[in-house]
């Protein structure tokens, strides 16, 4: 992407890879307490199982993860929602902030798009894992009330489901074909974003992101 997409309303940022380079995550995350190696592995596969599924409710969407993460190391759905909530996810959170900053110039981007009295687009931020905020917070970001942050426990769903996007742009007030969806992921965040009608910019490289806040902030009217 050369140039901005006319007619842009709302950006919906991914998080993993996306706001951060997440190289080297999981291996850090099984340095952080390696006897939990293969519940990590077994975590990373039932999510790679469960792309794209869609459920009623967030209730729902965790009850199937749990019971199918159980189904291979034997261990109840209460046990393992436990451990992950209460052990994994906090351990994320001690790895993104001991060996992990957000991208350059993120913070300040936010912050013009939402102090603006003016914007080219509203912004928002949808992972594919709970606990946003606090896993922002980890790499020095402040998210504040006026950016709002999307998860499974948001939705029910995984990417590259269509919902989710449609919801975001709704609550952004925006049609599908004005949101911008950026992901470092084609087949996640690309493909979510055409099941939902929407653009799609694939940050691959820190070439990309130079060029990418370059083209954002010269949209902010803060920035003139």
């Amino acid at each position: 992407m050369t140039d901005f997409p006319s007619g842009i309303k709302a950006i919906i940022f991914d998080f993993d890879g996306t706001i951060f380079d997440h190289s080297l995550i999981a291996f850090h995350l099984i340095a952080a307490y390696p006897f939990d190696l293969f519940r990590i592995r077994n975590e990373r596969l039932v999510r790679k199982s469960f792309t794209g599924r869609d459920y009623a409710s967030p209730e729902e969407y965790f009850e199937a993860f749990f019971t199918t993460m159980g189904k291979d190391c034997s261990r109840s759905p209460e046990h393992l929602r436990d451990w992950y909530f209460n052990r994994y996810m906090p351990r994320m959170r001690k790895v993104l902030k001991k060996h992990y900053k957000a991208r350059p110039g993120m913070e300040e981007l936010f912050r013009r798009f939402s102090a603006a009295e003016r914007t080219l687009a509203k912004i928002a931020v949808y992972s594919d894992y709970p606990l946003l905020k606090e896993r922002m917070e980890a790499l020095g970001l402040s998210p504040g009330p006026e950016l709002p942050l999307y998860g499974p426990e948001t939705f029910g769903a995984q990417k590259p489901a269509a919902r989710p996007f449609l919801c975001i742009a709704g609550d952004l007030g925006a049609a599908p074909g004005e949101v911008l969806v950026i992901g470092d992921r084609e087949d996640t965040d690309g493909v979510g974003a055409e099941k939902a009608g929407m653009h799609f910019f694939h940050l691959k490289n820190r070439k990309c992101w130079d060029t990418l806040y370059t083209l954002l902030m010269d949209q902010s009217p803060s920035a003139e």
